[in-house]
This record gives C-alpha cells, sequence and structure tokens, in this order.
C-alpha cells in the first residue's frame, strides 16, 4: 500500500475510531446513570472539551509533530478496551452532570485526545512528505468526512442492531491497533522536516497543521480557498490585531476580502471579528443540544435520536468548509423567516409531533449553515488558521456548556433556544447587514410582501395560541429536563364546566416534555385520576395483590398511585431526580393522603438503588418511569429484569407501565422475560380501545400495562379484572434486550405495524 493511501486509510479510520466512540460511550453510561438526555448532553459537553484540548495541542506542538507523536499514540492502550471503567460510575443525583463528565475524563480522555488529532497531523506529515501530492494535504479531508458520516450512521442503523457492546467495544480496540500500525508507519523519520519551498512554507504547512477534519461536533474542517485557490501566504499586516468590537467597518473588510481572494492576506484579527468567531461557532452548538433535548425528551435518550441533529451539524461543515463553498445566498436570504419559525415552534410547545420534529430538524439545518457559512467567509489569512480552529472550537465548547450546565440552572424552560436565534441574527446583521439590505432594495415588492405576510401570519397565529392561554403553568428546570405544574378549571367531555361539591372544579396537572405525568382534582384530594385511576391497568392491579403488601414504585410524578393502595401497605418511591420528590408534596396530596404507610423517597437511579435493597423484599414492584414517551431501556434489560426479580418475594409481581405513543414494548418484554432462566410469566391488559366520551367524562387516560411473575399461576387473578396472558397476543418476534444489547428499531417498527 503506497504512503498515500495509508495516509487516507489512517484519516478514515481516525475518523470511523472518533465518531464511533461518541454513542458508543454514550450507550454505555445509560444503565448506571439514569437513561435521561442528560447523559448525552454531558457526554457532547466532555467531546467538545476534549476536542478543545487536542486542537491546543496541535495549534502549540504541530511544529514539532513528529517522532514524539508516537509516544501519544501509545497511551491510549492502557485504556482499551473502551469504557472498561464507565459502567462503575454512582452518580450524584443532585449534580449528574459533574457526576458524568468526571468518570468520561478518568476513562477515554485520553484516546479522545488522540483521536482529534489525526486529520492535523496527518495533513502535516503529508505537507512535509516528499510525496508529489504533498502541496495539497486538503484532499485526505474527504476520507475524513467520509469516516466521520459513516460511523455517525452506522451506529444506529448497523452497528447498535447487530453487535452488543461487548462486541463493540472488542471491534473499537481491533481498529485502534490497526490505527495504531498505520500511524506507527507513517511517522516522519525525523521529528521535523524543511518545508517544500520557502515561499509555500508557511501556507501549505501552517494551514494544515492547523485546521481540522470535520471531526467533531464544535469544530470544523479546513479546506482550500474559495474557487480552489491555494491559501495566500501571511504578510505582516496579517499579524497586527486590532482592538475594534463587531463594527460595520470589520463587516466590510470581511466583504471586501471575499469579493478579492487577493486581499485576504490584509485582514487583521481585531477583538469584533473573534468575538463575531465565537458567535458563530456557540450558536450551532448550543441549537444542536437544545434540537436534540426538545426530540429526546419525547422519542428516548439513545443512540438512534442523538445521531440525526449530530449529522445535519456535521454536514454543514462539509458543505460550508469544502473545496467549494456550499453556501448559496439564498440560504441567507431566508434565514429571518426560518428563525421566525423556530421562535414558533418554540412557543407553541404543546404535544410533540413528528411534523414538529421536522421543523425542529429544519431550523437546526438552518442555523448551522448559515452559522458555518458565515464562519467560513470570516476566515483568516492562512498564518491566523491556528487562532481561528481554536476560537472554532471554544465556541462550540461555549455553546455546549451554556446549554448543558449553565441553563439548567439559569432558566426555568428552554430559553436558551430563542436566545441562539436572537444571536444568529444579531450577528448575521452586524456582519452582512449591507449586503442584506442591498438585497432588500433590488428585490421584487412581491417576494418582500411575500414574505412578509409569512412572518406576520406566524406570528400572529403564536399570538393567538399564547393569548387563548388563560393560565400559565410554573415551570421548574434542572438537568434532567422541565417540568410544568398548572391548575385550570374542570371541564367535562363537551367542554362544560364541572361542579365538585357544589363549586367550580379546578385540576392540577405536572408534566415532563409533553406527557402529563400525574393529576388532581383540588376539590377531590387524594383521589386518583388519569393514567393512574382505579379502573385502570396499574391501579386494578395494585388492588388484586392482599394487603398488607410492601410496594416498590419505581417514578414518582406527582405520587398519584400511592393513592390506590390501602391502610397495612407500605410504600417506597424511588425517583432518579430528587426536585421531582419536592413538587409532588408542593402541589399534590397524593403522598400526604395516602393510606398506605409511606417511607422516605430513594433518590438516584432505581435499578443501583433496588440493588442496595435485601433480597425477596417486595410483594410488588412497579416501573413507571417513563419520561414523556422516552424509554428507559436499562430499565427493560435482562439485567434489570433479574434485578427486579431478586428483590421479589416468590410470588412477586412485576408491573411494568408500557404506555407509549411512539413505541410497542410489548414484544421486547415478552421476548426479554422469556429469555430469562428460568422464563417469567407474563399478563397484559390495555385500555386504548376504550370509548374515549367516557374517559374524558371520568377524567380516566388510556393506558397499558405488562405484569411478570414467576409463573403463570402467579397471574390467575389478574384474569378476574381483563388481563390476559401475553402468549395469546399475536406479537412480532424480537430479539430480547441486555445491557449488552438493545435495538430500539424493533419496538418503533412494531408500533406502526401493529395490527390490534
Amino acid at each position: 500500500m503506497s504512503k498515500l493511501a495509508r495516509l487516507r486509510a489512517f484519516v478514515l479510520l481516525g475518523a470511523l475510531l472518533l465518531f464511533g466512540m461518541e454513542p458508543l460511550v454514550g450507550r454505555l453510561l445509560l444503565p448506571s446513570s439514569g437513561g435521561g438526555f442528560h447523559v448525552w448532553a454531558a457526554c457532547l459537553l466532555f467531546f467538545q472539551s476534549a476536542l478543545f484540548l487536542g486542537y491546543l495541542y496541535t495549534h502549540l506542538f504541530s511544529k514539532w509533530v513528529g517522532r514524539g507523536h508516537i509516544l501519544l499514540v501509545l497511551a491510549p492502550l492502557f485504556f482499551l478496551p473502551i469504557g472498561r471503567f464507565l459502567r462503575e460510575l454512582d452518580p450524584d443525583p443532585s449534580s449528574p452532570t459533574a457526576s458524568i463528565l468526571g468518570v468520561l475524563t478518568l476513562s477515554i480522555a485520553v484516546p479522545f485526545v488522540l483521536l482529534s488529532t489525526t486529520g492535523v497531523i496527518a495533513q502535516r506529515w503529508l505537507a512535509e512528505s516528499e510525496l508529489p501530492e504533498r502541496d495539497n494535504p486538503y484532499q485526505l479531508y474527504a476520507a475524513s468526512n467520509g469516516g466521520s458520516f459513516v460511523a455517525l450512521l452506522a451506529y444506529p442503523l448497523v452497528i447498535e442492531p447487530l453487535l452488543g457492546l461487548q462486541a463493540q467495544r472488542v471491534v473499537w480496540s481491533v481498529a485502534y491497533l490497526v490505527y495504531l500500525a498505520l500511524a506507527i508507519s507513517l511517522v516522519p523519520r525525523r521529528s521535523s522536516q524543511s518545508a517544500p519551498s520557502a515561499e509555500g512554507s508557511e501556507a501549505a504547512t501552517g494551514a494544515s497543521a492547523a485546521e481540522p477534519t470535520s471531526d467533531s461536533p464544535g469544530t470544523a474542517p479546513a479546506s482550500e480557498d474559495e474557487g480552489g485557490a491555494s491559501p495566500v501566504a501571511a504578510t505582516p499586516e496579517n499579524t497586527a490585531a486590532a482592538a475594534a468590537p463587531i463594527s460595520e467597518s470589520a463587516a466590510a473588510s470581511v466583504e471586501s476580502a471575499e469579493d478579492d481572494p487577493a486581499k485576504e492576506g490584509e485582514r487583521r484579527i481585531s477583538a469584533g471579528m473573534f468575538l463575531a468567531w465565537l458567535v458563530l461557532a456557540a450558536v450551532p452548538s448550543a441549537c444542536l443540544v437544545a434540537v436534540t433535548n426538545v426530540i429526546a425528551t419525547d422519542l428516548g435518550s439513545l443512540p438512534l435520536i442523538w445521531v440525526i441533529p449530530l449529522c445535519i451539524y456535521l454536514l454543514s461543515f462539509v458543505l460550508t468548509f469544502g473545496p467549494k463553498e456550499r453556501y448559496p445566498a439564498f440560504v441567507r436570504r431566508f434565514t429571518p423567516e426560518v428563525l421566525v419559525l423556530g421562535f414558533c415552534l418554540w412557543m407553541v410547545g404543546g404535544h410533540f409531533t413528528w411534523l414538529a420534529g421536522l421543523g425542529h430538524l429544519l431550523v437546526l439545518s438552518w442555523v448551522c449553515w448559515v452559522g458555518h457559512g458565515e464562519l467560513y467567509r470570516a476566515r483568516p489569512a492562512p498564518s491566523h488558521l491556528t487562532t481561528f480552529y481554536l476560537s472554532v472550537s471554544l465556541g462550540g465548547w461555549i455553546g455546549g456548556f451554556l446549554v448543558s450546565f449553565v441553563a439548567p440552572r439559569a432558566f426555568s424552560g428552554l430559553f436558551e433556544y430563542p436566545i441562539a436565534l436572537g444571536a444568529l441574527l444579531v450577528v448575521l446583521l452586524a456582519l452582512r447587514g449591507r449586503e442584506i439590505m442591498a438585497y432588500v432594495r433590488k428585490s421584487h415588492p412581491a417576494q418582500i410582501g411575500a414574505s412578509a405576510i409569512l412572518i406576520a401570519l406566524a406570528l400572529l397565529y403564536v399570538g393567538i395560541d399564547q393569548a387563548m392561554i388563560t393560565v400559565r403553568p410554573e415551570r421548574y428546570r434542572n438537568e434532567y429536563g422541565i417540568y410544568r405544574v398548572g391548575t385550570v378549571p374542570l371541564r367535562g367531555a363537551l367542554g362544560e364546566e364541572v361542579f365538585v361539591r357544589g363549586v367550580p372544579g379546578k385540576l392540577r396537572a405536572m408534566s415532563h416534555g409533553t406527557i402529563i405525568h400525574g393529576k388532581e382534582i383540588l376539590q377531590a384530594p387524594g383521589f386518583p385520576i388519569g393514567y393512574f385511576h382505579g379502573q385502570a391497568p396499574l391501579g386494578m392491579a395494585l388492588k388484586q395483590r392482599p394487603t398488607p403488601a410492601k410496594i416498590a414504585i419505581v417514578g414518582l410524578g406527582a405520587g398519584v398511585l400511592a393513592g390506590n393502595l390501602r391502610p397495612g401497605d407500605e410504600l417506597t418511591f424511588y425517583e432518579l431526580d430528587p426536585d421531582v420528590d419536592t413538587l409532588a408534596r408542593k402541589h399534590f396530596t397524593y403522598l400526604e393522603r395516602t393510606p398506605a404507610t409511606l417511607l422516605p423517597t430513594r433518590a438516584g437511579d432505581a435499578r443501583l438503588e433496588l440493588s442496595k435493597d435485601p433480597p425477596g423484599t417486595f410483594d410488588v414492584i412497579l416501573v413507571d418511569a417513563f419520561s414523556s414517551d422516552a424509554i428507559p431501556i436499562h430499565l427493560l434489560t435482562r439485567e434489570a429484569l433479574e434485578v427486579y426479580r431478586s428483590r421479589l418475594k416468590p410470588d412477586g409481581w412485576l408491573i411494568l407501565h408500557i404506555s407509549s405513543r411512539y413505541y410497542d414494548l410489548r414484544p421486547v418484554v415478552r421476548a426479554t422475560a422469556r429469555s430469562m432462566d428460568p422464563p417469567l410469566a407474563g399478563s397484559i391488559l390495555e385500555t386504548i380501545h376504550m370509548d374515549p366520551r367516557v374517559l374524558a367524562r371520568r377524567f380516566e387516560d388510556p393506558s397499558s400495562a405488562y405484569v411478570l411473575a414467576n409463573s403463570a399461576a402467579d397471574l390467575e387473578t389478574l384474569a378476574e379484572i381483563g388481563f390476559q396472558d401475553d402468549r395469546k397476543f399475536d406479537l412480532p418476534e424480537l430479539s430480547p434486550w441486555s445491557d449488552d444489547y438493545a435495538n430500539i428499531l424493533g419496538p418503533l417498527w412494531a408500533r406502526y405495524t401493529r395490527k390490534d
């Protein structure tokens, strides 16, 4: 294999390993860290921090990189196979992000920082080689971009459905050994070599050493100048830095340099331009995390959901930083309309739909396209490229840090979303104000009028929607998500006012994401309604157990299930988020009025907390831990079921609340229960086909429950209230879930192909 081919393979494999590591690490963390979106948000923040360190290393030491770099390449061997420490995490429930960042730093920081330097190092090695292609190191970008996309798309669609985590770790480790062999074969014989030519030295080696590939959320790939022109050598004027803020003169200098490539060397890095770089890099990064948060809250925090926004983010780098700039004028021209769409989607909120999800992804695509397109147009002379890309990586880290760490503590809602959109508009006007005004002056009046009408209609719709909200809920936010608690008039099936005990009824509800997790009629305190009313599958199953019973409920919500218990029962709630217990006690009366003996709520991940209880403790364990429609995969695996069974008495019941708008969990629960030794028997009851008018009149919501026990005989009493043996259901055959293997595509497909 030629040296150029080995360089391409080196860059391709480095990108595959880097982007393959990201979803793999997130997946490894789920069983021990709660399964919420905060896991991926913390991972993104860590990845951006590590990437910044990698680029800082290349910025400071790239001129001396040679044989010494091989020592860094060898260092990660101590950490193989990747992630062997990740499952030892016992997170602090009050600060889960800090716990995750700590374990990631100890376990994978070294290999991740090393891999982030691959593209830069390979470009320098090529530029300093004797190969004919040394004058064009940018050709390695194609291999890097290809590896990034292959890794991102292959993980949820191919790797995760086919390979378990242990197999993935082994494959990753073997691939890294191949990467190491390529690095050893490519390392220069001397620590540094003279540049091929004096004239092109700084442009070729400086640019190649400075520019990262597309290997990042939060950093950008490098490229040739527009039109394929080679970089212009720096002049002494390039090194002067003015302290002016973003201004019209700064924007004018950027525009004039773009119009005449020969003037690119005349650009100076002012304080205003440096700030513009930071904002243009931070806004797409912040929008990436915010949009992923919106979608993952309802569809689940898992690689399939993480990867789609990240692919969009990466694609914008490929389009804008490629050999030919793909940042057409219409993208800038229609940016105000798209930003208004994003603002409307944020304002309206409401129930998540696939159409709303596509709208959020469109907004993310546009923000990334514009932000990274403007970054490329604002690039400095080659002599300043290391500074430029360091600021880009720093801006990406700032965006992720603000959304992942600062926003949950500073805001009660997802306010970083509109703030990011507004920041992009401000910096776009600062940099492109004259261009935008020139476009407006030249545009046809009908086109301007159509855009104005579109924006006006969108804002009018949002205004009417918001005006119709008579009672606005209280918002509470932390690292686990956004909670809303609101009180509204009680209405019947036809919208009529309902009187309770002679006075107009009031209904209070708590939601997380877009799903209500508990509600109560204030004039009938302690009376269960919603998913947990007395005639619902969960409520009826609880009442079928002989009293007194020791009961564990995973997931607190508003505490409604406590209203279905009887005197003599003993109840313990297990809740991941400590703040939920405070909300339930402050706004609802279920915990106060339950006839059962209520033990203190156990804060932390239920699997970890239940593992600390003595075997055979409970008569019933009820799992109701969904946040919105998200699936807590680690609570439904074979290992999780083993934990539950070991803590149940021999005739105990495991009750699973499996209601979901997007996933049919019956097939995977049945497959996992049957894979255990000995298998668990199951029984299912659904109320999804009940008359919705009756449900509305009784303030009851449809739900589904799956009950598992050691034998079918233990479930016989459930048949009296309508539960059916799970063997009577015609369900698709899916592979069982385990901590090592879980394929979310199966339940998703089963939901949209179910026949009953």
